[in-house]
């Protein structure tokens, strides 16, 4: 009985492989496009508050650094 089921199950699976696969679209509609040319436009703003204070910091620390070198 459990080889049938088996063979059952197998068989089922084997029928999916025939069945043509649906469409799918390949070119982004524009709607799609301007959405995400927008998140990578907020991307980059989070991106730029979060690392801005870090350059800063870094180049303040240079010039503490080059001053104290000429001192």
């Amino acid at each position: 009985m459990v080889p049938s089921l088996a063979y059952d199950e197998a068989k089922e699976f084997l029928a999916r492989f025939e069945e043509p696969e649906p469409d799918y679209l390949t070119e982004l509609t524009p709607e799609i496009q301007a959405n995400e040319q927008k998140r990578r436009g907020v991307a980059a703003l989070i991106l730029f508050i979060l690392f801005a204070p870090l350059a800063i910091a870094i180049v303040s620390l240079l010039v503490v650094l080059i001053g104290a070198l000429f001192r």
